[in-house]
């Protein structure tokens, strides 16, 4: 299958909310592997306890890995009100202090398993986008590996790592994640997530199979080295 540059961009309506989505798609097999990239928590706060009014990322490491990535099927998914603002952006809380809740999990696998119809999944989360890639990894039987860039794979546990108030994070459910392959490439230079997050989940979740990738990297700079290798 020769490689596809045709992206498109468009909004997927899943349980209330309006997902900004950029596909490259072209026709394949329906065995053939989807990877789905999922953006971090964007620019959810313009400083401590300060909430932006727009999480749109300025730096969208998400989407610039996603357009980087020479796989043929690739997928890119925006947080809540990132790109887009639906009616249900009245509630800065999708953004802030709800962005880990249940239902934000429940919908993306509403999401991912409307678009895989089944075929296998590769999950690729940044930052926040890991917590959600993980929490549909948990949920769906097709999802065959979780890539973390950066990732906020324990909200809690970085909550508590800086000494803000802890928000309502939905646990991990069943036991998928204890045998599904995660490789999480963590910021040498990371200040924002703290390298025991991957520790924690191991811990926490009784994940076996996850490798860790060290990279010189800040929580934002530093990944172009990932580019296509994905």
């Amino acid at each position: 299958m020769g490689r596809s540059d045709v992206w498109r961009m468009g909004v997927s309506e899943v349980d209330g909310l309006q997902l900004s989505v950029v596909r490259k798609d072209p026709v394949l097999a329906p065995d053939a592997t989807l990877r789905i990239y999922i953006e971090g928590d964007g620019r959810a706060y313009l400083s401590r306890g300060i909430v932006s009014g727009d999480p749109t990322p300025l730096n969208p490491v998400g989407l610039n890995l996603a357009l980087a990535d020479m796989h043929d099927a690739v997928m890119y998914i925006g947080r809540p009100c990132q790109w887009n603002r639906g009616p249900e952006c009245m509630d800065r809380g999708l953004w802030t202090t709800g962005r880990f809740k249940v239902n934000v999990a429940q919908a993306y696998a509403t999401l991912v398993a409307r678009e895989s119809e089944g075929r296998p999944v590769e999950l690729v989360g940044y930052s926040g986008g890991a917590w959600v890639a993980l929490q549909v990894a948990a949920r769906l039987e097709n999802v065959v590996k979780v890539t973390t860039v950066a990732g906020n794979m324990m909200p809690d546990y970085v909550n508590v790592h800086h000494k803000v108030p802890r928000i309502e994070v939905a646990p991990y459910p069943g036991e998928r994640l204890r045998e599904l392959p995660v490789t999480a490439y963590i910021g040498t230079q990371d200040a924002i997530v703290p390298r025991g997050v991957v520790e924690d989940f191991k811990v926490k979740t009784g994940a076996a199979n996850v490798k860790v990738i060290e990279m010189e990297a800040t929580h934002g700079d530093g990944w172009q080295a990932l580019y296509g290798r994905i």
